[in-house]
């Protein structure tokens, strides 16, 4: 960018300064209005907010600085080895009338609306949702990566909380694919916890599952709920939708939602990843593999910076994230090695693989994955140090 408080280049001492004939003063006045107008309008379109929001690039940073253990076993020695696994962020700031003019013109960013950003939900309700997602992704981060090392980690069975609303073809709600809001959108919101299902008590998701199971896709079905913030209980009844299978495999009924992972964690130790304000669990892979390096001989990343996003769950699957476009902007600029991202993402739509390729360009390698094990190999192939295939202990407690 140009230093624009400086001069091209400075006026010869001897040069004489004239006044502007009589009939070129006419200008002065509009030009001075002009010279008041533009700084008053830039400055009322960075003060005035527009109802919509940006997916932007946000921030790459490394997960190790942000680790700490607490009360580690004598047995168990913490490697700090070279190299860094980056979690990356988007940022969704409530854009200005500068900002929304702007960004509509940069290809790295994405315009939604409220009704996009949001749905139905109030912005502060999802935004605590979005903090409780990420304190989630820790514990689930944890299991994950101490089973994964041999060590003892177990799972108490958690609430059945609604995480995203789904389309009638399946989609998440949001996703550019969705074609028709699934009938349950007209009653849940994000943070639903969904107590009983046609009368029978779902205090967990294991206790959800029997209940689907004796459904077919379009039933009728009767749900009691109470909402993220709601004391009281409800009840509705709706149909069904039926579950998008690979594989020509027989299609599954649906509520209509897509389940938040509410499981709590009993774990040896425990450890501290200082995320600040950040929310989402899209950074739930990234804590993953730095706990298993942390907690390993040798180096995964091979000594180098290594870009990751993906949700993880209690079976070592990757989820799918959004915003995928800006966080490969956002990577772009760390001289990361290459970047590892879902293969549930999809080829297709707008946070898609081949969009993602796309953006990425030739400088910065995309690796999809699908679970922990797949991300494991990706970096021993590219370098890094093979974890053994040791496993722990695993319970569920109801």
């Amino acid at each position: 960018m140009e230093d624009v408080d400086g001069f091209a280049g400075a006026m010869p001492l001897d040069d004489v300064v004239r006044l502007p004939s009589r009939r070129h003063r006419w200008w002065g006045g509009p030009l001075a209005l002009v010279g008041v107008a533009v700084p008053l309008v830039a400055l009322v379109g960075n003060v005035i907010r527009v109802d919509h929001w940006a997916y932007a690039p946000g921030a790459a940073s490394p997960v190790g600085s942000r680790l700490e253990f607490d009360n580690l076993p004598d047995n168990i020695v913490e490697d700090d080895s070279p190299g860094q696994f980056l979690f990356v962020t988007v940022s969704g700031a409530h854009l200005n009338v500068v900002q929304f003019t702007l960004g509509r013109g940069d290809n790295d960013v994405r315009i939604l609306s409220r009704e996009q950003r949001f749905g139905r939900a109030d912005p502060s309700e999802e935004r605590q949702i979005d903090l409780q997602m990420m304190r989630d992704a820790k514990e689930v981060a944890e299991f994950v990566a101490y089973r994964r090392l041999g060590l003892d980690a177990r799972l108490r069975a958690g609430a059945v909380v609604v995480e995203q609303l789904l389309c009638v073809n399946g989609e998440v709600i949001r996703s550019d694919a969705c074609d028709k809001e699934a009938p349950a959108g007209g009653f849940l919101q994000r943070g639903a916890t969904i107590t009983a299902v046609n009368g029978v008590p779902t205090p967990t998701v294991e206790d959800l599952a029997p209940v689907m199971a004796r459904l077919r896709p379009g039933d009728d079905v009767v749900v009691t709920y109470r909402l993220a913030h709601g004391e009281d209980e409800k009840t509705a009844t709706f149909a069904t939708i039926a579950s998008r299978e690979a594989d020509g495999r027989p299609s599954r009924a649906l509520i209509g939602f897509a389940a938040h992972d509410t499981y709590s964690v009993v774990l040896p130790f425990r450890a501290t990843i200082d995320t600040d304000a950040i929310g989402g669990p899209s950074a739930g892979l990234a804590f993953t593999l730095t706990l298993i390096d942390r907690l390993s001989p040798g180096s995964l990343t091979g000594g180098r910076r290594i870009a990751v996003t993906g949700t993880i769950e209690t079976d070592g699957s990757i989820g799918a994230i959004g915003g995928l476009r800006q966080k490969v902007a956002a990577v772009r600029r760390t001289g990361a090695a290459f970047f590892l991202v879902p293969t549930a993402q999809g080829e297709d739509g707008i946070d898609g693989l081949a969009e993602a390729r796309k953006a990425a360009g030739d400088g910065l390698e995309i690796v999809p994955v699908a679970t922990l094990e797949e991300a494991l190999q990706a970096l021993v192939e590219r370098g890094g140090t093979p974890i053994p295939a040791l496993r722990g202990e695993s319970r569920v407690e109801g």
